[in-house]
């Protein structure tokens, strides 16, 4: 995905990238990968907002359609961020159209009409208290629709046998403005890397929490009030410099939780030498290796760069030398 200029003044540009690989125990057992990833880039009125999210499928016997499932989930949450986005946008222009008439109202067009703080408000506030409910109750019809597509008998939502086939769970993180924008039901992990307030590069987990559950048993979008199971945050984008987000596989191919942050720290440091195109092209690789080594499990990671790279993106492989290092199982 090519970059996006995100703040034009100060001249930062950020760009995402991601890959789902099938694991080794999928690859062995000829199943197919239940995880997905979703990258993308929308605007309103001018105003760049990048998005990426992943899902995990559970994949057991009783969630045979959970591939399906998480493809489904990422579809709903980036059509949800679109009706909050274009109800932001309503929300804008009635206060546009409240101005006195002793002044001139801008036309809703106008670009001083949508103020970047008024935008960015309005949207953190619809996205905290109706993204969650927003997004499960529109998940719910989409699989519904896939059930009745497929002639399945019990496709309804009242049966909740039907809509744990489809379950997965699901990450979510959307930067707009002055604001990152973080969901999570589920495991998984969402990871912001940034300076702190000694300039030292830190990796922070936002969302970090337990679903007090046992047996490597999680929440899920199949759970019953999903909804109220999601954990959302807010953040500044100051001082962020990467955003990813990780299906659980990535996570277990370490003993230490410090080789994980070990890991991000290396993909943000490669990136900014040498572009997200070439780490598009190693992740893969080596996220194969860690499943052939680790839990065999399947490998998803997607994520936001926010600083612009100190080369050109089409760096050639052989100069990512430090990247294969950063990347090896600890």
């Amino acid at each position: 995905m090519p970059g996006v200029v995100l703040d034009p003044s100060l001249g930062i540009t950020a760009s995402a990238f991601g890959c789902a690989r099938r694991g080794a125990s999928h690859k062995r057992a000829g199943t197919c990968c239940q995880d997905a990833h979703l990258l993308a880039d929308m605007s309103i009125s001018g105003f760049p907002m990048l998005f990426a999210a992943v899902a995990d499928g559970h994949g057991s016997k009783q969630h045979d359609r959970s591939h399906i499932g998480a493809h489904l989930a990422l579809q709903a949450a980036m059509q949800t961020l679109g009706w909050l986005l274009l109800g932001v946008r309503q929300d804008v222009e009635s206060a546009c159209d409240s101005f006195s008439n002793e002044a001139k109202a801008p036309s809703p067009s106008d670009s001083e009409c949508l103020d970047k703080e008024a935008l960015v408000s309005n949207l953190t506030r619809n996205f905290r208290d109706h993204f969650p409910r927003m997004l499960c109750r529109l998940w719910r019809e989409l699989i519904c629709l896939h059930g009745k597509n497929r002639a399945d008998p019990e496709a309804t939502l009242s049966d909740p046998l039907f809509i744990k086939r489809y379950g997965t769970t699901l990450l979510v993180a959307a930067l707009i403005g002055d604001a990152v924008l973080l969901a999570q039901i589920g495991d998984g992990d969402i990871a912001l890397l940034g300076k702190d307030e000694k300039n030292e590069l830190q990796v922070s987990f936002p969302l970090a929490g337990t679903d007090d559950l046992v047996a490597g048993e999680t929440h899920s979008l199949c759970s019953e009030d999903a909804s109220r199971l999601f954990r959302t945050g807010i953040r500044p984008r100051n001082g962020v410099s990467m955003i990813t987000l990780s299906t659980d596989g990535l996570r277990n191919a370490y003993e230490k939780e410090e080789s994980f942050r070990n890991l991000l720290v290396g993909i943000r440091d490669n990136i900014r030498a040498y572009g997200s195109t070439t780490a598009n092209g190693v992740l893969p690789e080596y996220f194969d290796r860690f499943s052939d080594h680790g839990s065999g499990d399947d490998i998803t990671l997607a994520g936001i760069y926010l600083e612009r790279p100190t080369i050109t993106e089409t760096a050639n492989r052989d100069e990512v030398g430090d990247l294969q290092s950063s990347l090896r199982r600890t």
